[in-house]
């Protein structure tokens, strides 16, 4: 369903029958899917200054343009997502990629993401973290479960971007979750800012406000747009505290 919010090509008549009925109660979600692809922009930009050339990107979705591949070319970047379709079609963009890798993983298998870690990173344990366009599909345990399950192999000094949904007001949140549970057949899960921090614990959240205020303007929404509405995305940057190593390579 992302990508065909994005405009892509890789998507099924089910998938684009839901999103626009869904679309026909929530006119801001195409607004909020493109902030999600922006931040990944953001981040991306910070973990280069930042020396971090060693990615975890969870729920990746397709990695056409516009994605931390496109961003961060000499990065060596572990993609995972859980549906298989998409992790066929994704190595098929990433042929031309030998440090990028693609692999079918549900990431709330803990054991399993800490095994393809272990196989993909070695000894670079500093790692920079994309949990993005995927927290508010899990519930709040779910999220701090896998955030401590990340925290346990990062090195101090790895970075972790994240973005999340809230609502208005609290009755809208009841009611779009519970639109979406009709039209996706699936939980969504919203989330106040002041909610987030304490989910991540062990990480420190260093920033937590609106996506758009972190992009450069020409990035941002257009003035007016269903941002505005009744949903608005979120983008969070925490750490990891401690003496940074520096990465073996």
């Amino acid at each position: 369903m992302y990508d065909y919010i994005l405009g892509g090509t890789y998507n099924y008549e089910v998938d684009r029958a839901a999103v626009d009925q869904f679309v026909k109660l929530v006119p801001s979600i195409p607004v909020a899917a493109r902030l999600n692809r922006t931040f990944l922009k953001v981040a991306a930009a910070r973990w280069d200054v930042e020396n971090i050339s060693h990615i975890v990107d969870l729920g990746s979705g397709l990695p056409t343009k516009g994605h931390l591949n496109d961003y961060m070319p000499e990065a060596q970047i572990l993609f995972i997502d859980r549906d298989p379709l998409t992790v066929e079609y994704g190595r098929e963009i990433l042929l031309d990629r030998p440090r990028c890798e693609y692999l079918q993983l549900d990431v709330l298998q803990g054991s399993s993401l800490l095994l393809a870690m272990e196989r993909v990173f070695r000894a670079n344990r500093r790692l920079g973290i994309g949990f993005v366009g995927l927290s508010y599909f899990f519930s709040d345990d779910q999220v701090r479960d896998l955030a401590q399950t990340l925290q346990s192999w990062c090195a101090p000094g790895s970075v972790m971007a994240m973005s999340f949904l809230s609502a208005s007001s609290e009755a809208t949140a009841e009611k779009l979750v519970a639109e979406y549970a009709r039209t996706v057949n699936a939980p969504l899960y919203l989330r106040r800012p002041d909610d987030v921090a304490p989910l991540l614990t062990p990480w420190q959240v260093l920033e937590n406000g609106p996506v758009d205020d972190f992009m450069h303007a020409n990035d941002r929404p257009p003035a007016g747009s269903p941002q505005d509405g009744s949903i608005r995305m979120h983008g969070v940057f925490a750490t990891i505290p401690g003496k940074v190593k520096a990465a073996s390579g």
